[in-house]
């Protein structure tokens, strides 16, 4: 290990603490409480979504309140740092940390590894560590799902609390004025971005990230050689955000097989660029459809894929945007559960239906300002097939509320959706 590349990535030890981040994220709390427990903290989420900024935070504050002291923290990041002979083996980590033998307890040695997927076998690294009950806290992120899950879930079965970390919310940008909900939709929320003061500065540092994904993730880690055709594959994707997602129509144009799209959509999904929404199926006659539905975690790169940075939103963009919008806002309700959308064979469709301690939920998307309440013959069949306890139609405007089928129906504008009663 290079010592001296170490030492700059652990200020601490040279009497220099990380500053407070910018952005008070809502997960950073929630994990700090994870801190004073025994199991190994994973955190798991796409590149630049701030993964490196929460360790910086949570080694603050670890300092800050005494938790462990500079010498016994220890931070590697495995995109930049070559450490292979300290987390080769737990023997090797030992030797580092200078432990002594038969050595047990509250944890006074902090160890957090920053893409702990790059390491051969992390998974038995973590668990052959945690095993032995040494007086270590240990804290690892990744980029990868697949890797975490396929290398570290089945071994850590029981020794570890798993968080993922997203693009900003709206919520956490503070209130959604229509000018911020405008920056948001276009530019989107990885954490960089969003602090960005210019446009140009906002498209480059998008364009960036894709690169880098692009290069470390698909062709370094997956090993796929047509990096252009994947490339190609997103950009179908990000003009289709919201539709039924057809792998054997877009086989032909990109000249790959259906097989090939469906392992490229498991790696997109698994790094955390998109969400596969798939429809809900209540075993009513004429719900056929498998297709799934696909969202791209954050609205800034799905717009830099389709094309649609270089000027203001056009109203073709702003319907998949606010169903992104609304996708997101649900898919991080701690009382969501069981995320769909609903669509019969005659094509009747409900943007998204879920649950919620156990009752069922709709909402349907409207990107145009409603003047009165009305909703779509598709969800009149939905309410009189399930009753769900309640729906919503969330569009630019009406606030509102009616009954219908014995279901109390919301009208709201994307900042009122989180205020929706609880279950």
């Amino acid at each position: 290990m290079d010592e001296t590349i170490y030492l700059a990535k652990n200020s601490w030890k040279q009497g220099q603490y990380p500053s407070p981040p910018e952005i008070d994220r809502k997960i950073f709390d929630q994990f700090e409480e994870g801190l004073d427990r025994p199991e190994i903290l994973i955190l798991m989420g796409a590149r630049q979504t701030g993964k490196t900024t929460l360790l910086l935070e949570m080694a603050r504050r670890a300092l800050v309140s005494g938790r462990v002291t500079p010498e016994h923290l220890h931070y590697f990041d495995l995109d930049t740092m070559r450490c292979e002979d300290v987390l080769s083996s737990n023997s090797s980590l030992i030797d580092f940390l200078g432990i002594e033998p038969g050595q047990t307890g509250a944890p006074h040695r902090f160890l957090f590894i920053d893409e702990i997927q790059r390491l051969e076998n992390p998974g038995l690294f973590l668990k052959s560590v945690y095993d032995l009950s040494l007086p270590i806290k240990i804290v690892v992120t990744g980029s990868s799902a697949l890797e975490i899950r396929s290398r570290v879930r089945e071994s850590l079965a029981g020794r570890s609390l798993r968080f993922h970390l997203w693009p900003l919310s709206p919520p956490e940008i503070g209130d959604i004025s229509q000018e911020k909900l405008d920056g948001y939709l276009r530019w989107g929320g990885f954490p960089a971005v969003y602090l960005e003061k210019t446009d140009s500065s906002r498209q480059t540092l998008l364009a960036n990230l894709l690169a880098s994904y692009l290069d470390k993730d698909i062709s370094d880690f997956f090993r796929i050689d047509n990096v252009g055709g994947f490339n190609s594959f997103m950009q179908l994707l990000a003009l289709q955000t919201g539709q039924l997602v057809n792998l054997n129509e877009m086989a032909n144009p990109l000249d790959v097989s259906r097989d090939t799209l469906s392992r490229h959509l498991n790696y997109l999904e698994n790094t955390f660029m998109v969400r596969i929404l798939r429809p809900f199926l209540g075993n009513r006659r004429g719900e056929i459809t498998k297709m799934p539905k696909i969202y791209f975690a954050d609205p800034g790169f799905r717009n830099l894929l389709a094309g649609s940075l270089t000027s203001t939103l056009t109203q073709a963009d702003r319907g998949p945007l606010l169903e992104s919008l609304v996708e997101i806002m649900l898919r991080l309700d701690p009382r969501t559960e069981d995320l769909h959308f609903w669509r019969t064979s005659s094509k009747a469709e409900v943007d998204f239906v879920w649950r919620a301690g156990g009752e069922l939920y709709a909402i349907e998307v409207k990107s145009a300002a409603l003047s009165k309440p009305a909703f779509s013959r598709a969800m009149g069949s939905f309410l009189k097939t399930y009753r769900p306890r309640r729906a919503a139609v969330v569009n630019m405007g009406l606030c509102d509320e009616i009954e219908r089928e014995d279901t109390k129906v919301l009208y709201l504008t994307p900042d009122r959706l989180l205020s929706l009663p609880d279950a």
